[in-house]
């Protein structure tokens, strides 16, 4: 995290109390993970390799579902002092990194599930597929059916 922006962003915050309710408080997170800080809304190339972690975090959810604020629970307990939460959370010991997505490739497989696109189009459901005999059983089938040549 950028120290000097994190100061002033405490000013910032500190001059905006929230008060009322909201859904949900976590705070204590031993390591709160944050990819975007300084106001962009996503990163690219190099700057994807910077990301702020947050020790001894809160973050608040509003009754939307909505993200109302982050930041150390000193910070966070600040400016939510008098609101009420329909749950708090203690992330002691935990971790919370938003929006991790795990993507990973299969360089090597046989058969093709262009079928499957049509089959999606038409509302079926995985299972529905799977239950057809596609899904991943079909490729894995179909791989280990493979030779080396195909």
């Amino acid at each position: 995290c950028r120290q000097q922006q994190r100061s002033s962003s405490k000013q910032r915050l500190l001059n905006k109390m929230a008060t009322g309710r909201y859904r949900l408080l976590v705070q204590n997170v031993a390591q709160l993970v944050r990819v975007c800080d300084g106001g962009e809304r996503r990163k690219v190339g190099a700057a994807m390799n910077n990301v702020c972690e947050i020790k001894d975090g809160a973050f608040v959810v509003d009754l939307q579902g909505k993200i109302a604020g982050v930041g150390t629970t000193a910070e966070i307990l600040e400016k939510f002092h008098g609101a009420e939460f329909e749950a708090t959370l203690d992330g002691t010991g935990k971790s919370i990194v938003p929006g991790l997505v795990d993507g990973h490739t299969h360089p090597v497989w046989a058969g093709d599930r262009v079928h499957e696109f049509a089959m999606k189009l038409a509302g079926a459901t995985y299972m529905d597929i799977h239950k057809a005999g596609g899904g991943i059983h079909f490729t894995v089938r179909h791989t280990t059916e493979a030779s080396e040549e195909e």
